[in-house]
């Protein structure tokens, strides 16, 4: 179900915010005369997930506003990145697994459900865990990847490969 609550939340929360805080960054990073902005948004952003549609369309809109952000902003040596991550081994990952609008996994037990999710979910069969995010936000906003800019990058196990 599409709900357009749903939309104006979910846009809020990823977009609305992002734009207010990057616009506000701008004239800073400028006036130093360049830096690294990173954006987090979501495989669903690069795949689409069809639990969450308006989830996964905001995410979309992340990655296209940081791809023409990095056009625009690139004669000001100012990049932008997104990193991309799938499922992560967080307390958010527990909640998600437990929803109260997901029928078929009503009423179970949130660890199991990610143990037995874990294997098949990837390449490498196994979710992330928090130090695989935070390492490769680490290097897109570090001078390792200076020559880096409007990129997606998954942090997927090679759920996208």
């Amino acid at each position: 179900m599409l709900d357009l609550l749903q939309y104006d939340h979910a846009m809020n929360i990823n977009l609305r915010t992002t734009l207010a805080t990057t616009a506000e960054a701008l004239p800073y990073l400028r006036q130093r005369g360049g830096g690294s902005v990173l954006f987090t948004a979501s495989v669903s952003g690069l795949i689409g997930s069809p639990f969450s549609p308006v989830y996964s369309a905001a995410k979309f809109a992340l990655i296209g506003l940081a791809r023409s952000l990095a056009k625009r902003h690139g004669k000001d040596q100012i990049r932008f990145n997104v990193l991309c991550p799938g499922t992560t081994d967080t307390a958010m990952l527990r909640v998600f697994m437990a929803r109260p609008d997901q029928k078929e996994t009503l009423g179970m037990d949130p660890e199991d459900l990610i143990k037995s999710r874990a294997a098949g979910g990837n390449a490498l069969g196994r979710h992330g865990q928090p130090d695989d995010v935070a390492n490769a936000a680490l290097f897109l906003l570090s001078d390792e990847a200076a020559f880096i800019t409007g990129v997606s990058l998954p942090v997927d196990g090679g759920v996208v490969a």
